[in-house]
């Protein structure tokens, strides 16, 4: 029998290697399409509806009630405090700023609301459009829709790691698909993350970066290589843009960053130093709140697993970590004059609380901050069931991963 050439042999040696790669990632492909098809395929419950707006692909449902989940007819997260206010703040974000993870007045937007009235001595209402997906180019394009109803005295951008990644695409049967995105060109390349196997893997490497970051060199965590995608710096065009429209609407702008925790766990600020030297740069007002939480990362800031959707979080805040999240940001918006001027009078009234620095990162900094932190700890949230890891089933709304985005998870367990 001849021998085989060597180029015959090292051919037929690549071609088995690939069929023993292949066979176990099209298996795997056929299992999650159809045992596993909720983990990537997930029902909104109509909190989100399709938009007709170009680029936005889809929005919070106006009116909508379910359990513990309200909006209002613009589609904000609904108020706990109804009182008219005298001050207007809007809340642009993503899932973060929606704070589906805990009863919504134990919630970021919520706890700034009552510490900025109390401090301010006026009704300050936190208009809360966060929208779980969105991306910043899609809060940009709601900003502009929202422009004809509202105005506004301040506007708070809230970014997290994952605003830069393109935008989720709801389909036609209300849910959104993990492998799918709106508005990506066709190409080797977005063929390949529509593939369920593919996406599968490649997030379960995320997943080991977050849970044990220590064991991965900072090189090989996908936080770091962050201002190298294409999508930064079209989420840094919008916040240019946003800042824009609020010029234009006579209100104050303030960009929010918000860190991950392995983050913070690697000491890898990569992207909030771009972010933070672009924002000062063009004159924006910032906020970066990785100094704050690399203080207290040890204090459970961040949920850390979704039993129901079976992925590890260590993006959306815990209790303590909106509680952190909004004192930074209430001291924020009244330490810096160009801010909290936005909030007052003009002209300012002489005497005003405004007069004074205050700190609410500390309840022992100040008096009003006690009161305020005080009546936050005694809300109580509405009755709900209780979802993963004891929090109240709210805390299962709009946490599932879609390729590091946001979305709904596939059930929506509250009280019907």
């Amino acid at each position: 029998m001849p021998r085989l050439s060597l180029h015959k042999r090292l051919a037929f040696y690549a071609l088995a290697l690939f069929l023993m790669g292949a066979l176990p990632l099209a298996l795997l492909e056929i299992y999650l399409r159809l045992p596993k098809r909720s983990v990537f395929l997930v029902d909104t419950s109509n909190l989100l509806v399709s938009s007709e707006i170009p680029g936005l692909g889809y929005r919070m449902a106006r009116n909508y009630s379910r359990g513990a989940l309200q909006t209002d007819e613009l589609g904000f997260r609904r108020r706990a405090d109804g009182h008219p206010a005298e001050r207007s703040i809007l809340l642009l974000g993503d899932s973060v700023a929606f704070a589906g993870g805990v009863p919504y007045e134990e919630s970021f937007a919520s706890l700034v609301e009552n510490q900025l009235t109390h401090t301010l001595g006026k009704q300050v209402a936190v208009l809360n459009s966060g929208t779980p997906g969105y991306n910043t180019a899609q809060e940009l394009l709601l900003l502009k829709d929202l422009r004809k109803n509202i105005r506004p005295n301040l506007i708070v951008l809230q970014f997290c790691m994952n605003d830069y990644q393109d935008p989720v695409a709801l389909t036609s049967d209300q849910s959104l698909d993990a492998t799918k995105t709106s508005g990506t060109p066709l190409n080797l390349v977005s063929i390949l993350y529509r593939s369920r196997a593919i996406y599968f893997l490649k997030e379960k490497v995320k997943d080991l970066e977050k849970l044990y970051p220590e064991r991965f060199p900072r090189a090989l965590h996908y936080v770091h290589y962050i201002p190298r995608h294409s999508g930064w710096q079209r989420a840094k065009d919008a916040i240019q843009e946003i800042a824009d429209v609020a010029k234009q609407m006579d209100a104050g702008f303030l960009l929010v960053i918000f860190p991950v925790e392995q983050q913070l766990r690697i000491a890898d600020r990569t992207p909030m130093d771009d972010l933070v030297a672009f924002a000062k740069s063009r004159g924006i007002q910032v906020l970066d709140l990785y100094p704050a939480f690399v203080q207290h990362w040890r204090e459970h800031l961040y949920f850390d697993y979704s039993v129901e959707q079976q992925v590890v979080d260590k993006v959306h805040l815990s209790k303590r970590g909106h509680e952190l999240a909004a004192a930074e940001i209430a001291t924020a918006i009244c330490n810096r004059p160009v801010i909290r001027e936005a909030l007052q009078d003009r002209p300012a009234r002489q005497g005003s609380v405004n007069d004074r620095s205050v700190d609410l990162r500390s309840p022992h900094a100040d008096p009003v901050a006690t009161a305020v932190l005080s009546r936050a700890a005694v809300v109580q949230p509405e009755k709900t069931a209780v979802g993963d890891q004891g929090r109240p089933a709210e805390s299962q709304l709009v946490r599932s991963r879609i390729g590091s985005r946001i979305v709904p998870p596939h059930s929506v367990a509250v009280i019907k």
